[in-house]
């Protein structure tokens, strides 16, 4: 694995400390606590660095001075100077219990083979990765091989923070080149760089004999025992446990929580780790023996057990999340298949190979407009299969929106509207347009906040006096249940939507109407079965949402695209927020326009810069709960989900303060990590379960289901039972950690979580990862007041990443390089049939 970190400049002495302090000059294998580092990357070889680093050198360079010389390499040199980034690669935990157990001269192969691997993911980050800025403000970049190359020190490493097999190297990369000058890594290459890192790994592990088996992302080798592995990780389980009792997560906790749990402080040399390692391998059956002769077992056949995926299936795979993929995506998507199989060199061969295959489309931007974020630069690659499925998708709705059958009589209408009075003249004719004047297929887009749900429940009863039937749909359980319980039309997730439907337990036929709500949320896939299903029933599609809100997590933008084919009807004026400014400021976020938004938030008090991110969510926390205490509904909500366990933390200490959460409770395994749970702890659900029979829906918890702890009893490895009260039925269940582990406190949530929903007052944790659909969302869930928390490392930054677009492209936004088209008489003559 690969892990990336900036280093701060107050942070520059420290680390370089604490690496050299781990290296000590004696005999390798005795007293040395870590090995010496060592220089790497091709401007460390221009500055005549190389061999090991001496006490002192890591520290000059990483204030922006050479390393030997009495000089400074950065003009910026000094306390101030930014030091750089520690890339740290790490090996699967199997390769970790093999270097353990092993012998000296299978270990020093083992590392070897790590040591290769490191250097060629460093190459990798250096020739692709890392750059210098030139020119006037600095606009233009170039490769850093330009300026000479990164100038970089390596340090291996062998345990965890809780001094168990972790075999890893930090690659300290430093932000100055022999030129002088500073240079920026792009991170976008991470992903890439780590499954490179693990190829070359695999490829070095399976030369000398050992068999590697796909593990996820990762690898494993096999026959490295499975409960060895976990006891070595049982006193990283111990310390995340009281790391969730105690609410912290820093790396300064990390080390209160080692020792808290730790037994009397012990020897830590290589020698006595090395030991102390062997004698608990034992054990399990495992010895420095056994370590070789699974080398031994394959040395004469280290053929690959696996061929290489085909093109076809890596970009079928590789598609299911993006319309269209980067190179680095391929990249990232081959090196991921080929741990095991092929080395480094071999998978980025194998890129140029995949991108010429006949199944693979090169696409390359149209002229974009303003308004045409979505459209990415540089050469974009798609399968033909995509591209025939966008275009069988956009001629269906254009097909669709031309029936005339479901229009319904305008007696009908007029009664549907003179039972509600409250619709504005534009929600009016937003139900008159769905209902009577558009075709079988439409589509409603409209603002945050604009009514959207009350128009639907409007339409509704229009439909059904006309003896229609209505149904409805959203990718989400929580949109979904809205939806229901708003309108009153049934409705389903889209995936539970489709099983009923090839169960046939609900058929569509030509008095159907389907509602697809928060329609901007559905891909690809999703939508085109939806369409070619109901064009084949004759039903009429309504496709409601906005399309700058959040995007399908899966491939494609299809109601953007189809908004674009057939037109929309509108949904401008919002009545959400009770203030004219609110709504304002929601538009301005709507627009990508954040740096006014946030002036305008700044100036009334609602903009809380702190010092960093933990105080931020304590901030947010408390302001919550004291809406709460006021009566208020209110809502918690942020981009990541660390943050979201920052605030949730932050709520847990101030309920617990006040009593109103149990001080002490049981800390269980889950899905996110290690929690722990109090009586009267708010609890949320990560996945539909039965704690009854299931047609018991009170006793049935979904995807974003809440509820309250009201009892807990600890058992036996971490796992608890849990009596929680359910909020939609009142009901209690008991809930077994052991067997259901998708459980998290409830007092925040994602943003993606949240869309959809409408409170008096939401406050939003906001650092990295935001976005235009992000901060539109984030900005307009709330009636009276909206307030957002970030801290000073990221204010300087907000306005500009809060604006950034970051909507799903298509295929077919493209124009297209290679590949033929086809089927266009098959597409016609299925166009014919269903309107037929």
């Amino acid at each position: 694995m690969l892990s990336i970190h900036s280093i701060a400049a107050a942070d520059a002495k420290a680390s370089a400390l604490y690496y050299e302090s781990l290296a000590r000059r004696d005999d390798y294998y005795s007293s040395q606590i870590e090995p010496d580092g060592y220089w790497i990357g091709s401007g460390a070889e221009k500055l005549g660095l190389r061999g090991n680093l001496r006490e002192g050198e890591l520290a000059r360079l990483l204030e922006g001075f050479h390393p030997t010389a009495e000089k400074a390499l950065s003009r910026t040199a000094g306390d101030d100077h930014k030091p750089g980034w520690d890339c740290t690669f790490s090996v699967p935990k199997s390769v970790s219990v093999l270097w353990a157990v092993a012998d000296n001269e299978l270990r020093a192969d083992i590392e070897r083979a790590h040591g290769t691997a490191v250097a060629y993911a460093t190459g990798y980050l250096e020739r692709e990765a890392v750059s210098t800025r030139h020119g006037l403000g600095g606009t233009l970049r170039q490769p850093v091989m330009l300026s000479g190359g990164i100038v970089a020190a390596a340090f291996q490493h062998g345990t965890s923070r809780a001094i168990d097999p972790n075999l890893h190297t930090h690659v300290i990369i430093a932000n100055v080149t022999p030129r002088g000058r500073s240079v920026d890594l792009d991170t976008k290459h991470k992903m890439s760089a780590g499954a490179l890192y693990r190829c070359e790994l695999a490829h070095g592990l399976r030369d000398m004999g050992f068999a590697i088996e796909r593990d996820g992302d990762s690898f494993r080798v096999a026959g490295v025992p499975q409960s060895l592995v976990e006891h070595w990780s049982q006193r990283r389980a111990e310390i995340l446990a009281e790391l969730a009792r105690t609410g912290n997560t820093s790396a300064r906790a990390s080390e209160v929580a080692a020792l808290a749990t730790r037994q009397p402080k012990e020897e830590v040399s290589r020698e006595v780790l090395f030991n102390r390692w062997c004698v608990e391998a034992k054990e399990h059956g495992f010895n420095a023996e056994r370590v070789s002769s699974l080398c031994a077992e394959r040395t004469a056949t280290i053929t690959a057990d696996r061929q290489l995926a085909t093109p076809s299936h890596l970009m079928e795979t590789v598609t299911e999340k993006n319309s269209t993929v980067s190179r680095l995506q391929i990249l990232h998507a081959t090196a991921l298949d080929a741990q095991g199989i092929a080395d480094g060199i071999r998978v980025e061969s194998r890129v140029a190979e995949i991108i010429g295959d006949r199944a693979v489309v090169t696409l390359s931007p149209k002229v974009r407009s303003a308004s045409q974020e979505w459209i990415k630069s540089g050469e974009r690659y798609t399968t033909t299969d995509m591209l025939e499925k966008e275009r069988v998708m956009l001629d269906r709705a254009q097909a669709m929106s031309s029936m005339q059958q479901h229009r319904v009589e305008r007696s009908i209408v007029d009664a549907a509207l003179q039972a509600s009075p409250t619709l504005s003249d534009q929600q009016r004719s937003a139900v008159r347009h769905l209902v009577s004047d558009s075709g079988g297929l439409c589509v409603l887009q409209g603002y945050a906040g604009a009514g959207k749900t009350f128009v639907l429940g409007v339409a509704r009863a229009a439909w059904e006096a006309a003896d229609y039937q209505v149904l409805g749909t959203a990718v989400s359980n929580r949109a979904s249940r809205q939806l229901q319980t708003e309108t009153g039309m049934p409705t389903w997730n889209t995936t539970k939507l489709q099983t009923q439907l090839d169960l046939k337990r609900i058929v569509f036929d030509r008095h159907t109407i389907l509602v697809v709500d928060e329609a901007g949320m559905q891909s690809t896939k999703q939508l085109a079965s939806l369409l070619e299903r109901a064009a084949s029933r004759g039903a009429k599609v309504v496709l409601v949402g906005d399309t700058r809100q959040l995007q399908a997590i899966d491939a494609g933008a299809p109601m953007r695209a189809i908004a674009e084919r057939i037109g929309v009807c509108e949904l401008t004026d919002v009545r959400r927020q009770q203030s004219l400014q609110d709504r304002h400021v929601a538009k301005l976020f709507r627009d990508g326009r954040a740096e006014e938004a946030l002036q305008i938030l700044g100036e009334q008090g609602r903009i809380h810069v702190t010092r960093d991110m933990r105080t931020a969510a304590r901030s947010a926390a408390e302001q919550a709960l004291g809406d709460r205490d006021a009566g208020k509904s209110t809502l918690c909500i942020a981009a990541t989900h660390s943050q979201v366990r920052d605030i949730n933390t932050a709520t847990r200490v101030v309920l617990k303060d006040r009593g109103d959460v149990a001080r002490e409770g049981v800390v269980v395994k889950t899905t996110g990590g290690y929690r722990e749970f109090c009586e009267g702890d708010r609890i949320i659900f990560g996945k539909k379960a039965y704690f009854g029979a299931h047609t018991d829906e009170s006793r049935t918890v979904w995807n974003g289901a809440v509820g309250t702890v009201i009892s807990v009893a600890q058992q036996a490895d971490y796992k608890a039972k849990l009596n929680i009260r359910l909020d939609h039925s009142n009901e209690v269940i008991a809930v077994h950690s052991g067997e259901f582990q998708q459980l998290d406190h409830g007092y925040a949530s994602t943003v993606h979580k949240a869309q959809g929903s409408t409170v008096d007052t939401c406050h939003v944790l906001c650092g990295e990862l935001t976005g235009r659909e992000w901060s539109y969302v984030a900005g307009s869930r709330h009636r009276q007041e909206v307030n957002f928390y970030t801290s000073k490392d990221f204010v300087a930054d907000l306005a500009r990443d809060m604006s950034q677009a970051r909507q799903n492209d298509m295929a077919v936004d493209y124009d297209r390089q290679l590949g033929v088209e086809h089927g266009k008489e098959q597409r016609s003559h299925d166009m014919d049939l269903e309107r037929g």
